[in-house]
């Protein structure tokens, strides 16, 4: 009769290249995992900076003036917030002569996480908008 001898299973070396194979691998994603996501929180920033733009000249054209969150208009929570998740929303004081192209002002979106970190959307006397933003990630959303 003949004995079998099935010993299976891995060696405690096998096992260890494997760590260090899933630890190699996860060394080069997980950096591009957290700069996309911070991109798409500034994206988002960006498009709710936009959709705040959109009414605020509206609200420039008929009423000649700039609404904030905190004044009485007819704009709702929703057109003008002050904050989501990821950022605060502040509108900055404006400039020259309300209605038309001679006023400016600035839309600043504040991180929640990290204060001193922010995105501007400034419109200038002449009309043009600018986008900047003080994180290179962010700065790369607003192109």
């Amino acid at each position: 009769m003949k004995k079998f001898n099935n010993k299976s299973g891995f060696t405690l070396i096998e096992i260890i290249v494997v760590m260090i194979i899933v630890g190699i691998l996860a060394a080069i994603a997980l950096p591009n995992l957290f700069s996309n996501v911070r991109k798409s929180q500034g994206t988002a920033a960006i498009q709710t900076m936009d959709s705040m733009k959109t009414a605020i000249e509206s609200n420039i054209a008929t009423s000649n003036a700039i609404p904030t969150p905190n004044s009485a208009t007819t704009l709702t929570a929703d057109q003008l917030p002050t904050s989501d998740a990821n950022f605060n929303y502040t509108i900055g004081a404006s400039n020259g002569t309300v209605g038309g192209n001679n006023v400016a002002y600035v839309l600043t979106a504040t991180s929640i996480a990290t204060p001193s970190e922010n995105i501007l959307l400034t419109r200038n006397s002449t009309g043009t908008f600018t986008c900047s933003a003080t994180d290179v990630i962010w700065a790369t959303a607003c192109q």
